[in-house]
């Protein structure tokens, strides 16, 4: 503990008097942290906008996989392939059900809800974590396998 003029202070904790002592005084230690809340605000509004065109990109990405999807569906269904044709139709739909539910939410949402989603199927994380790295290591060997 380190003794001051006026009381004890514990390490780490900023009292007024050990303020004015290090040269900072109140008026000086508000104005750092109003711009500090302002750097803050600023870097969360721009994040936010990051990740709005990205959530956008990505809903388009999903929608044009649905739609081919569904092409499949169709070109299945043609040769006399019911049953997967229908399969392929399902997940069809449901991909583009995903795609319009990703535009039309928020940052905020959609975070709460895939966290909701995965507390609920740890399963789900599991199998996607592995299927990401299995993804990587084969673009890593093909990438390699070419120079």
């Amino acid at each position: 503990m380190i003794e001051s003029d006026s009381h004890v202070s514990t390490f780490g904790n900023d009292t007024s008097t050990d303020r004015k002592k290090s040269g900072f005084g109140d008026k000086s230690y508000g104005k750092i942290e109003k711009k500090a809340e302002r750097i803050t605000e600023k870097a969360k509004s721009e994040g936010n906008r990051f990740l709005a065109e990205k959530k956008d990109l990505a809903a388009e990405n999903i929608k044009g996989f649905a739609e081919a999807l569904s092409m499949t569906a169709r070109n299945l269904a043609e040769n006399d392939y019911g049953p997967l044709a229908g399969w392929a139709e399902q997940a069809a739909g449901k991909l583009t059900g995903w795609a319009d539910a990703i535009r039309e939410r928020d940052i905020d949402q959609l975070t709460r809800e895939a966290g909701e989603t995965l507390r609920r199927n740890k399963g789900i994380f599991v199998g996607g974590a592995f299927l990401v790295g299995f993804a990587i290591s084969r673009f890593l060997k093909s990438s390699s396998d070419r120079s």
